[in-house]
């Protein structure tokens, strides 16, 4: 290429020869040949610009060859800010100029590789510089995902590692002392839950209707095991001999006369435990705790029985001899071991 060459105000005039107007078209279309970068003698094959009938320019091809990195520079004269899009090997890059207009220095500020896509951002700020942004937090957020990699999560790093049960050693949890018999609690110490207090819990319960004549006196003497009839029984095997048993006995009934006494027995001994009396002939509810120290790790059976003051009919679970409610009137017998 020939350059430079000129556009002439003036090539040709009236008085140019015919000889020479060949000549001068010729050194035309050289001179635009040269201006636009064609090559004289080929074809053009598509337009490099365009524009509307308002000069706007609509179409503009570049194509930059040189060795990389090439691109296109931008220049803001008012804040003399400069910055170049340009492609360097196998990545699209961004970079600010930080030296003068005549003689650059090219700062890279990003980076994003053309076969994955996956940007690189440097130099950015993490703290609070500045308001919050959509911009500058996303920036941020991509700086913190690059700097917080899995991989640099640990304790060396303060962090909780994990075991491969994906679960937090319990070491890590707090003060020495952990393991699997312990718990962590708020000051973060380990101890020892203290147990339950209720050992076991045992009951007997029914809504069956039964009858008995057999006397129980209501008077200033402890009822006997001989006294009464029996219309309850619970076995009951403790796990340590000083501890408590708690038994609650509920008894529903009617009798035929004014009083009558509920007493509660264990096998073996024949002065009941603990006893209450009867009111009224009508139904009636009797409800006694008994508190004894086991004193024993072998079964023991406890019973209950009842009757009447003076010669007559106790109804066990309904009146006159026949069952009310439907069953669900129930009596009841519940042992509770209590650690001492």
């Amino acid at each position: 290429m020939a350059l430079p060459s000129q556009l002439k105000t003036a090539r040709m005039t009236n008085d140019t020869l015919g000889v020479d107007i060949d000549n001068n078209v010729g050194a035309l279309e050289q001179a635009i040949c040269d201006i636009l970068g064609f090559t004289p003698n080929v074809d053009v094959t598509e337009s490099p610009l365009s524009c509307d009938n308002s000069g706007r320019l609509t179409k503009a091809l570049l194509r930059l060859y040189a060795a990389g990195p090439v691109g296109v520079r931008y220049r803001d004269t008012t804040s003399v800010k400069e910055v170049r899009i340009a492609l360097s090997g196998t990545n699209l890059v961004i970079d600010e100029n930080t030296g003068t207009e005549g003689a650059p220095t090219w700062t890279n500020r990003a980076s994003m590789a053309i076969a994955t896509g996956v940007w690189t951002l440097t130099g950015i700020p993490v703290g609070p510089a500045a308001n919050p942004t959509v911009d500058n937090e996303l920036a941020r957020k991509a700086y913190v995902d690059l700097c917080e990699k899995l991989a640099n999560k640990g304790v060396a790093s303060g962090y909780a590692g994990l075991d491969a049960g994906i679960k937090v050693p319990t070491a890590q949890l707090g003060g020495a002392g952990a393991d699997a018999t312990k718990v962590l609690f708020g000051d973060q110490s380990w101890k020892v839950l203290p147990p339950s207090k209720v050992v076991q819990v045992v009951n007997y319960q029914t809504g069956a209707l039964a009858t008995g004549t057999v006397i129980m006196p209501y008077d200033d003497t402890i009822p006997d095991i001989a006294e009464g009839n029996e219309y309850m029984s619970q076995a009951f095997t403790p796990t340590s001999t000083t501890n408590k048993l708690l038994i609650r006995v509920v008894f529903n009934g009617t009798k035929t006369v004014d009083f009558g006494v509920v007493a509660l027995f264990k096998v073996g001994t024949s002065a009941a435990l603990a006893a209450a009396p009867i009111y009224n002939i009508g139904p009636v509810c009797v409800a006694f705790d008994h508190y004894i120290t086991s004193g024993t790790t072998a079964a023991i059976t406890f019973t209950v029985r009842a009757g009447p003051h003076t010669a007559g009919t106790m109804t066990f679970n309904g009146d006159g001899g026949v069952r009310k409610l439907g069953g669900v009137m129930a009596s009841s017998i519940t042992i509770t071991e209590i650690m001492a």
